[in-house]
């Protein structure tokens, strides 16, 4: 169950989201996400697929049945289909670059932050 809560916190968190608002998007309390992202609870199966689906990520991406978080979108984009098809060092090297441009947006007051 570990694997879950490192994957949620982990979402989260490259998707700059609070805990606050993940748990507002899920309809959980903040403690209960909390409780499950530290690793001290276990979210119950409805209360995981709810959480999921405000990551927009699949529940067996959570329980670690697969290594993607393919969305859970019926729908994908030629983008999305294309970065899920690189090596996963290529995906982490575009992960990063968004990661810069993100901060440099940021400096220039073209992203405000989330936080």
């Amino acid at each position: 169950m570990q694997q879950i809560a490192e994957r949620i916190k982990y979402v989260r968190e490259n998707l700059e989201l609070t805990q606050k608002q993940l748990a507002e998007a899920a309809g959980i309390s903040l403690a209960s996400l909390k409780n499950y992202e530290s690793g001290r609870r276990n979210a119950p199966v409805q209360t995981l697929a709810s959480i999921a689906k405000a990551l927009d990520v699949s529940l067996d991406y959570l329980a670690g049945l697969v290594d993607k978080p393919y969305p859970i979108r019926k729908e994908t984009s030629v983008i999305d289909s294309t970065f899920y098809e690189l090596k996963p060092m290529d995906q982490a090297r575009i992960e990063e670059r968004i990661q810069t441009m993100r901060e440099s947006y940021r400096e220039h007051g073209f992203l405000k932050n989330r936080k």
